[in-house]
């Protein structure tokens, strides 16, 4: 819904960063939450995206 509302806001890059770095989150599998098989707390979840999100920048 995130990236839906950047597209919206007319910010297509940034929409694009946030969508990359969700799907490399869960490419990577370490930082699942339980209703995707894994683990993680969606906190955990949030700071993996946040990481992946400033790596990319």
């Amino acid at each position: 819904s995130a990236k839906m509302m950047l597209e919206w806001l007319g910010e297509a890059r940034a929409a694009k960063l946030l969508e990359n770095a969700i799907a490399k989150t869960l490419r990577d599998k370490r930082f699942l939450t339980p209703d995707l098989g894994g683990n993680a707390s969606t906190k955990e979840f949030t700071r993996a995206v946040k990481k992946a999100l400033r790596n990319s920048a």
